[in-house]
């Protein structure tokens, strides 16, 4: 508040129009729709991928570099994620 705010105009309407619709409005409701329809049981570790898509749209969309890390790190998020979601079936032996 103490530098005071833009003025809005054709420069800049458009990043307000995408922050106001995609990330405020879409984005919170498929994401409920998502926990509605799988549960957050399932859910709730997809909020790991966050970094991965962070990265990959910092690329492509502001010409960051992709580093090793990058990879290594989406490797080791997508790799939980796979384990996560595996059902696990637990034998019981009956003792006799």
């Amino acid at each position: 508040m103490w530098f005071g705010l833009d003025q809005l105009n054709s420069q800049n309407g458009l990043s307000v129009l995408y922050a106001g619709i995609f990330p405020s409005i879409i984005a919170p409701l498929v994401w409920m729709l998502a926990v509605q329809y799988l549960g957050p049981n399932r859910t709730s570790i997809f909020m790991n991928l966050m970094p991965v898509f962070t990265a990959i749209i910092a690329y492509f969309w502001l010409a960051e570099l992709w580093g090793s890390y990058h990879s290594i790190g989406g490797l080791i998020i997508l790799t939980g994620i796979v384990l996560a979601q595996m059902k696990v079936r637990v034998h019981i032996q009956a003792k006799s």
